[in-house]
């Protein structure tokens, strides 16, 4: 009886070993995770201030020609993309903060 509690116990102790070992890899990737998540944030926020930025020059330079309308267009529909990216990217980024996986 006394061989199979020693047993139980080293099976307990395994068990604990590859429980703590798999909760460290996940801290791990998490982190990793928002850091990635950090870059594609800011990747995002310049390149919607290119985006701005274009959109001012071409709405500085009025009359536009039709090319010129159609660039105006795609680069709006360009700025709403990176708003409503931005806007996942800092829900997703928000929740791994509070420490959910």
């Amino acid at each position: 009886q006394a061989y199979e509690a020693r047993d139980a116990f080293a099976q307990q102790a395994r068990a604990n070993q590859v429980n703590n070992v798999a909760a460290g890899v996940q801290i791990h990737f998490r982190r990793l995770e928002i850091r990635a998540l950090e870059r594609q944030l800011d990747f995002n926020r310049l390149q919607r201030n290119q985006f701005e930025a274009r959109l001012r020059h071409f709405q500085q330079n009025l009359p536009l020609n039709l090319l010129e309308a159609a660039e105006v267009d795609r680069i709006r529909a360009r700025i709403n993309a990176n708003m409503i990216t931005q806007r996942i990217l800092r829900e997703r980024y928000e929740w791994l903060r509070a420490g959910n996986m």
